[in-house]
């Protein structure tokens, strides 16, 4: 299997999803990381939690480009509830990517 360059979606975060699949593509990479601020993450234009898990695989499959990783900003370091939490729905959005 070859190696695959992919960028983080962070690096644009006013683009849409439509825009950054295009352009990965256009450019070369593989794939894209995808970074998620959870729902109500209304910050990104391309997060995956506000447009839902089956739309930005379409979004990427029609590009043919792959969705490498979720980024979250979840820090474990001192977990409660909440943290814990939006662990699993994170988790369980990267399953359904």
């Amino acid at each position: 299997m070859a190696l695959q360059l992919a960028f983080s979606t962070l690096a644009c975060p006013d683009w849409p999803l439509d825009k950054i699949a295009a352009q990965a593509a256009a450019w070369g990479y593989g794939g894209v990381e995808l970074r998620t601020l959870g729902p109500g993450g209304a910050a990104l234009a391309s997060d995956p939690a506000r447009l839902g898990a089956q739309h930005s695989r379409d979004l990427l499959a029609a590009a043919k480009v792959a969705p490498v990783c979720l980024s979250t900003s979840i820090s474990l370091l001192e977990p409660d509830a909440a943290k814990a939490r939006q662990a699993r729905e994170s988790s369980a959005l990267a399953l359904e990517l």
